[in-house]
């Protein structure tokens, strides 16, 4: 499914059915998690986490999920916990729970990461098994690296123009969605501090409201 036609191809197009407001967050979000999903070899009898719950990350639980793979979505924030599990993560652990943590060590075959922090690295390596593969999506710095485990660090930056039509598609056909607040564009400000705040659950768009 890897090429190297980001930049070629027909134009990338909006399924007719899939609502524009939708849409519009789903782009980027879909655009990360399909490039992150595809570098794992994933498939039912796998677990796999993923840190980082925003957009990005509720759309990387959804991907993965459909590899029949079971996630488990690690964060902070209970929002966004329990957004992931209505998505289909199969277990959701809050990362401030040490003790949960403890419980999943070692257990994941692979690690999806959207979350800028070289501690939230280090949780997500200790999730890990044995030779099992850590996808970043963000720019971290790694520390101690355990060698002698035989683990695999990616990074995956962008999907290309197949895959995006591929996931768009899924969309369409109700396989995958966003989590989507709307509001008025005069409250831009107000989101902008939301958004900063991590108190967004996922995704929001402005949009002009029509008098």
């Amino acid at each position: 499914m890897r090429t190297n036609s980001i930049c070629r191809g027909p134009h990338l197009s909006r399924p007719e059915n899939l609502d524009l407001i939708e849409a519009a967050p789903a782009v980027l979000s879909r655009y990360y998690g399909v490039g992150a999903v595809d570098k794992l070899a994933i498939g039912p009898g796998d677990t796999v986490a993923v840190f980082g719950l925003g957009g990005v990350g509720h759309m990387a639980i959804q991907l993965a999920g459909l590899t029949g793979a079971d996630v488990v979505a690690i964060g902070r924030s209970e929002d966004h916990l329990q957004v992931a599990l209505d998505l289909g993560a199969t277990r959701a652990i809050n990362s401030s729970d040490l003790s949960a943590l403890d419980q999943v060590e070692g257990s994941a075959n692979a690690v999806i990461s959207f979350a800028p922090s070289d501690a939230v690295t280090k949780q997500a390596l200790r999730v890990l098994k044995w030779g099992g593969a850590l996808v970043m999506g963000v720019p971290v710095s790694v520390s101690g690296f355990p060698f002698n485990t035989e683990k695999v660090i990616k990074t995956s930056v962008l999907g290309n123009r197949e895959q995006m039509r591929t996931v768009l598609q899924l969309a369409a056909d109700g396989k995958v969605r966003t989590v989507v607040d709307r509001f008025p564009m005069e409250h831009a400000t107000e989101v902008l501090e939301l958004l900063a705040d991590g108190k967004l659950r996922s995704r929001a768009v402005l949009k002009n409201v029509r008098t």
